[in-house]
């Protein structure tokens, strides 16, 4: 689940930049690290912020 690649992107960072947000679900319930970032400093907050995907947005702010 923690599992980065070479940008340090995990699963819950990919998954709120391709706009998915069952997964982004239950990675977080699965004990996704929402502080995880990667190598430039991005969380999956401000990706999905970045991205225009709201309904991510108020989720993840929902679990903060």
């Amino acid at each position: 689940m923690e599992a980065k690649d070479v940008n340090n992107w995990t699963p819950l960072l990919a998954a709120s930049f391709i706009g998915r947000l069952e997964i982004v679900k239950l990675l977080v319930n699965q004990g996704a690290n929402i502080q995880a970032k990667s190598v430039v400093g991005d969380t999956a907050l401000i990706i999905a912020q970045r991205q225009g995907h709201d309904e991510i947005v108020e989720y993840l702010k929902s679990k903060m």
